[in-house]
């Protein structure tokens, strides 16, 4: 009997030692401490690969992600380090999410703890990094560049170990527009998109009462100042104003000790610096015939995905509202609004603003709109003459980035995420199949049909119009 007894108690002591190895290999979402639980449509079966200065973790299809974030992440920090003259010491941990609504469904930023930030492009944890892919490796790059920026930049500013953490974070109070700006200018650089939204800023004057900005416009007036900062004084001043910031505990005394020039007279500076830049462009500017749509706008939303009609009687477009999105349809003629679709979940975590996807069928007659609901894409066609809507699920897609319909509207042509690549696929309405046309790790976007529907006209970042099957990352 004592020896069963024995017998029993090892075999407990090693499958205990088992289940504990082997779930710092592979674990569930669920079992991350990261607080209360979140609503789970996939399974999180994680998996990790261990470089040198980062350790990537993955699940599902997310072994090219995984491998993609670690040389993008490589570079990234190289440059960030040169940039800001600090090397960086301590090894990161980056988790890969397949897609945002994957992201959505773990516990991360349900945890009362100061040192999470949830709220901007990448999600930072202390030393680990939380992207997600969405459909792009542009916007995937912006993401790794950016956490990694965070985390170099709180290194630098306020230290490593916990101590001197809890000095400088006492003594060193940096500004939404300083800290969100930087990390903004870093890891996204400076970009027609970016460079339209600054123009709109100041040419409105948004950014004119700076002390009362709001997050957005705060960062990026912030983004504008860095780069006012690198194109006027040379991006080799940036580590000084840095470095005397953290010395002097002062954001004022940082720029006046480098530039010789006040905060104050910063801001006044670059503002008008921008103006000056942007009336010029608007000179060369022609006008364009428009009219405003009548119907009563909501400072609240969101607004995105607008879209005309071909038969341009009717408007589509999308509203957001902390992660609450609603799809309208707006009659021109009879200045009426119709709301055909509300989903999404009001989330303490980044609105994600990729779905729904609007496009009209070619007659006019009905609006065809994509969104993701538990883990699943659905297709659905909104009909206006009877305001019935048919909804059936997308299978084998992960998520659809943009569509087109052909002249005769029997076919969409697609862009979309499948298997963790962003291909093309032609989908047959009347049938509901699909068939795929590209298959490799390019990024194929924006897809629409020419030549009387024979021919497909998109946009890619592959380096030769060969089309290559299943190439390797």
């Amino acid at each position: 009997m004592i020896r069963v007894l024995k017998y029993l108690c090892l075999t407990a002591v090693l499958l205990t030692t088992f289940l504990h190895v082997a779930k710092g290999q592979y674990y569930t979402g669920s079992n991350l401490d990261f607080g209360q639980n979140r609503v789970q449509y996939n399974q999180f079966f994680w998996q990790s690969y261990n470089f040198e200065r980062f350790k990537v973790f993955f699940h599902g299809d997310g072994k090219n992600h995984a491998i993609y974030a670690a040389k993008s992440a490589h570079k990234s920090l190289q440059e960030v380090e040169l940039l800001l003259d600090f090397d960086l010491k301590q090894k990161i941990e980056i988790l890969v999410f397949n897609s945002q609504s994957q992201f959505q469904q773990s516990n991360i930023g349900l945890t009362n703890d100061n040192n999470t930030n949830i709220g901007g492009v990448t999600k930072i944890m202390g030393s680990k990094i939380f992207v997600y892919y969405e459909g792009d490796h542009s916007s995937f790059d912006d993401q790794i560049r950016s956490g990694l920026a965070q985390i170099v930049l709180h290194q630098l500013m306020y230290g490593g170990n916990w101590k001197d953490v809890l000095k400088n974070n006492t003594l060193l109070n940096l500004p939404e527009w300083y800290l969100n700006g930087f990390i903004s200018y870093v890891g996204k650089g400076w970009s027609t998109e970016i460079d339209n939204r600054v123009k709109d800023g100041i040419l409105n004057d948004r950014f004119a009462n700076f002390n009362a900005l709001k997050k957005a416009d705060s960062e990026l007036a912030g983004h504008a100042i860095w780069n006012y900062i690198a194109e006027v004084y040379g991006e080799n001043v940036i580590p000084n104003i840095l470095y005397m910031t953290r010395v002097s505990r002062s954001v004022e005394s940082g720029f006046l000790f480098v530039l010789g020039t006040s905060l104050r007279s910063i801001i006044f500076d670059y503002q008008t610096y921008y103006k000056r830049k942007y009336l010029i462009d608007e000179k060369f500017r022609g006008n364009i015939p428009s009219g405003e749509l009548v119907f009563k706008k909501k400072q609240k939303y969101v607004y995105s995905r607008f879209c005309v009609s071909p038969d341009g009687k009717n408007a589509a477009f999308v509203t957001n509202e902390c992660g609450q999105y609603k799809v309208w349809i707006y009659d021109i003629e009879k200045n009426k609004l119709r709301k055909i679709h509300k989903g999404g979940l009001d989330l303490n975590r980044i609105v994600d603003h990729t779905f729904p996807i609007l496009t009209w069928h070619p007659t006019g007659k009905a609006l065809t709109y994509f969104v993701e609901k538990k883990g699943e894409v659905l297709f659905n066609i909104y009909s206006l003459d009877d305001k019935k809507t048919t909804r059936r699920p997308l299978l084998g897609l992960n998520k659809v980035i943009s569509a087109n319909y052909s002249n005769d509207g029997k076919f969409i042509i697609m862009s979309a995420v499948k298997n963790g690549q962003t291909d093309l696929f032609l989908y047959k309405v009347i049938g509901n199949s699909q068939k795929q046309l590209t298959n490799d790790i390019y990024d194929d976007l924006t897809p629409s049909f020419v030549d009387n529907s024979t021919k497909v006209i998109f946009a890619s970042n592959r380096t030769s119009d060969t089309l290559r099957i299943n190439k390797k990352v």
